[in-house]
């Protein structure tokens, strides 16, 4: 851009004008208005990407046009548009909020799997689903994972680690679960509530943990783990509605029994 100052200047115009049809769009109520300008938007936005992919505007209106596009539903479409930004300019800040959004695209895929297998009464099928439920938990899980290795200051980094473990709990893959879980707890403390959040979910893994251990006739010991942090949790962050959970759970008749009977193992 400094070689071709003039091609600058026309990038930031084709952004400034695009940014104007999507406020405008954003700003009508009349919805066959709205479609028009953020019809537009979405052109400009293209049109910058392909005649000036070395502008600082780029990665801009690259994020821009997978945002609409995710926007209208289009969401298969936006999640290429996604990947693209991620490749195309992998050092810029924007590619954190990419993969938020990729991680978050892959939750939703978990939940259309899930609403077919609550209906899918072949077994042959229900298998299938199933197995590409488990598929799309492990990738969102790792998608997450990724935005904090690659920004670890980024204002995500803690959200993105707490719903990576919580996508490995979902395939009962409690090592990565915990691992992410623990990342949270001991990462940034003055995020008072995303910490509170993560103890109280590791506490769930734990608990899960020891019903699988059960199933298989071995001792649950995970279960004096949950029993601690739920009280660590209820120490420390007495206020939050994580703690008020945990409670809960402590309070169950058979969780107390299941742990007064490991403790008395000890």
């Amino acid at each position: 851009s400094r070689d071709y100052p003039e091609n600058e200047a026309r990038a930031q115009a084709e952004y400034l004008l695009a940014e104007l049809s999507l406020e405008l769009g954003n700003a009508s109520s009349d919805t066959a208005i709205a479609k028009a300008h953020h019809a537009e938007a979405l052109q400009g936005f293209s049109n910058l990407v392909s005649s000036f992919p070395d502008s600082e505007y780029a990665p801009k209106s690259q994020f821009n046009k997978a945002l609409m596009l995710e926007k209208i539903g289009q969401i298969d479409q936006a999640c290429e548009e996604y990947v693209k930004l991620s490749y195309k300019y992998p050092g810029n800040p924007l590619v954190a909020d990419t993969i938020a959004r990729l991680g978050k695209y892959f939750i939703t895929k978990c939940k259309e799997l899930k609403d077919q297998l609550a209906v899918e009464e072949d077994a042959v099928k229900r298998k299938q689903l199933a197995w590409k439920l488990d598929e799309s938990y492990i990738t969102a899980a790792e998608v997450y994972g990724r935005l904090s290795e690659r920004f670890p200051k980024h204002r995500l980094a803690s959200k993105t680690l707490l719903l990576s473990g919580k996508a490995y709990l979902k395939v009962k893959d409690f090592k990565r679960s915990k691992k992410q879980f623990m990342a949270v707890i001991n990462g940034d403390r003055s995020e008072k509530n995303l910490v509170a959040e993560a103890m109280y979910w590791c506490g769930l893994m734990y608990a899960k943990q020891a019903e699988e251990e059960i199933l298989k006739k071995r001792p649950a010991t995970t279960m004096l783990d949950a029993f601690r942090i739920w009280k660590r949790l209820n120490w420390n962050y007495p206020e939050t509605k994580w703690a008020k959970y945990a409670r809960g759970k402590l309070g169950d008749d058979a969780f107390i029994s299941a742990v007064q009977e490991l403790q008395e193992d000890k």
